[in-house]
């Protein structure tokens, strides 16, 4: 039985049903089977995980990845064929976090990776046998990508405290048990499945909003409301690859609602937090794709009237949400060198001006995280103290709070 060959959908087999459409293309293996590999998330419609009901389009690349018990070895359908450029945050909910790793290639977290255990220390917060918390510190990449190397990163030093201490292979969790994650330079709370279904569990939380995230920030300008809510549709930008931006009310006027037939009606709209329904995603012409999003900033304390630390919780978790809404408020998270330069920050003073020059990562900390456990259903809740780097410059400026 041959499975190396591409599928792309032609316009006789459009709107067929995945599992229906596999069964034609795959005679020897049962409609079962085939529903169970699209379950596992083995089947991939252009580099997607989609459920047994999606109604195939005409253009899509269907994938699938799995080991040959007979030989032993791995089977893999090309999944990126020439002329096909796949998105890098894929139609689901980026609530696999607001800050994500910007150091892989376009799609490899939308892959199942192979993740090699890396000897690196961790800080584990809090563990039992379903879930595994860590507080991950700044400069630390969460996934293996392109950039990374041979550099460890935290999914790879998971793995590698699980095997030591359980012999747990973590290859047996999807994503290797990574349910959301923060970019490089965020520091702060992670939690890590052990088990496939505390995965499905847990994800559901991240996506559903019945999860708890708080993070700390100090923001390069001072907002005069002690609390801001910002709404905005986020897309990639057309010059930077690497970053994304709010859509303006002209832009806006671009897109449309996404209402292919991959996407289930119930995930469509999402309900914001004034109760009003509103689109998840909006495509233009080109098919770029804008995804709402939502976040709330509480002003803490302001420091002469220039900075603001703040508390940020979220809605939704798109990628580099909080940074686009911080600049979009017209104050971008310090030491954030892709969405502002610490040049044009407002004078302090001499002292203070250069402190803040030299930060070394945007300031921002995932100090909050509340999830109910996936076995007990209990709400239970994390904290993680701000890193002495964070400290060390909110010591500084205390002298200059605002009264």
């Amino acid at each position: 039985m041959s499975l190396s060959k591409v599928l792309q959908v032609s316009e006789k087999d459009a709107l067929k049903r995945l599992d229906v459409f596999l069964a034609e293309n795959y005679p020897d293996l049962s409609r079962s089977k085939l529903v169970s590999l699209i379950e596992k998330g083995i089947v991939k419609v252009n580099s997607q995980v989609k459920k047994n009901s999606y109604k195939v389009c005409v253009g899509d690349i269907i994938s699938v990845q799995f080991i040959d018990k007979k030989i032993g070895s791995q089977i893999q359908i090309e999944t990126n064929p020439v002329g096909i450029n796949p998105e890098f945050d894929q139609d689901q909910d980026q609530d696999l976090d607001p800050d994500l790793d910007l150091d892989l290639g376009s799609d490899l977290f939308n892959q199942e990776q192979h993740i090699e255990p890396k000897e690196y220390p961790i800080n584990v917060v809090y563990e039992d046998e379903s879930i595994l918390v860590v507080d991950k510190p700044a400069g630390l990449v969460v996934h293996p990508g392109v950039k990374t190397k041979d550099n460890p990163t935290l999914v790879e030093a998971v793995a590698y405290y699980l095997k030591s201490k359980y012999g747990m292979d973590s290859s047996r969790v999807p994503r290797s048990g990574l349910v959301h994650r923060l970019d490089q330079d965020t520091s702060g709370l992670i939690v890590f499945a052990k088990e496939e279904l505390a995965h499905k569990k847990l994800a559901c939380q991240f996506k559903e909003k019945t999860n708890l995230r708080e993070y700390t920030a100090l923001l390069g300008g001072y907002l005069k409301e002690e609390s801001v809510d910002v709404e905005s549709y986020l897309v990639r930008s057309k010059f930077n690859r690497m970053s994304f931006k709010s859509l303006d009310s002209k832009e806006l006027e671009g897109f449309a609602p996404d209402t292919t037939t991959n996407i289930d009606p119930e995930d469509r709209y999402i309900l914001n937090f004034k109760g009003q329904a509103k689109h998840r995603i909006l495509v233009d012409k080109n098919g770029r794709k804008a995804r709402y999003s939502c976040s709330h900033f509480r002003k803490i304390v302001s420091y002469d009237h220039k900075l603001s630390l703040v508390k940020v919780r979220l809605d939704t978790g798109r990628t580099h949400q909080i940074r686009v809404h911080a600049k979009d408020i017209g104050a971008p998270v310090v030491g954030d060198t892709l969405y502002a330069k610490m040049s044009r920050l407002v004078s302090i003073d001499p002292v203070v001006d250069e402190v803040l020059k030299k930060v070394p990562r945007q300031l921002l900390h995932a100090g909050l995280l509340g999830i109910i456990h996936p076995r007990t259903q209990e709400k239970i809740c994390f904290r993680s103290e701000l890193p002495q780097d964070f400290q060390k410059v909110l010591y500084i400026l205390e002298k200059l709070e605002d009264n």
